[in-house]
């Protein structure tokens, strides 16, 4: 209706640049954010899946060198980075303004997504209806597996904004960080 489409995987800030600000501000803007040591698995095996000669080619078919590379702020930007870079980005960069303030009315968490998903339905005013899963990981090991200390630390410390401001830990479950859930003026 407002005739702006945002690029796939673009920030908050750059919907916020690109509609009207009388719209921006009445839209209900979310979104779902996963444990990123989950997440670097699911960003590792989908470059191995979508680009199999360039993971191999990279001596990214290790999940070790390929966290290390994925996870290293000084990689030239040549295609694999491009493909893979919305996995290695900070949630926090996406979902904030450049003074650190949440742009959204909701962060839903992954782990929790039917329950997360059922409230932003009723909040649109659409009728509740089950997620449909597309691109499931077919994966039969347990995240942590792919950990080692180092590793896990490497994660931690990349996303420390995010574990901190979304309650994730390695050890996984549910997470319950102060910016999860919704924001004043939504109701829940």
């Amino acid at each position: 209706r407002i005739a702006v489409k945002p690029p796939r995987h673009a920030r908050a800030v750059v919907a916020k640049g690109l509609i009207p600000r009388e719209d921006f501000e009445r839209l209900f803007k979310f979104a779902i954010v996963r444990n990123p040591w989950d997440l670097q698995v699911s960003a590792f095996h989908h470059l191995n899946k979508e680009l199999p000669e360039v993971a191999g080619k990279g001596g990214l078919s290790e999940f070790g060198a390929f966290l290390r590379w994925n996870l290293d702020r000084g990689k030239p930007l040549d295609y694999p980075s491009r493909f893979v870079d919305p996995l290695s980005e900070r949630f926090l960069d996406s979902l904030c303004d450049m003074d650190g303030s949440l742009l959204l009315d909701f962060v839903g968490a992954f782990e929790r997504l039917p329950q997360d998903w059922a409230f932003i339905q009723r909040r649109l005013g659409l009728a509740e209806t089950e997620l449909p899963k597309k691109r499931v990981s077919k994966r039969s090991r347990d995240y942590r597996s792919y950990y080692d200390d180092d590793l896990a630390d490497l994660v931690a410390s990349h996303y420390a904004g995010e574990i901190e401001a979304f309650g994730y830990s390695f050890e996984g479950g549910l997470p319950d960080g102060p910016l999860l859930g919704v924001s004043a003026g939504t109701g829940r």
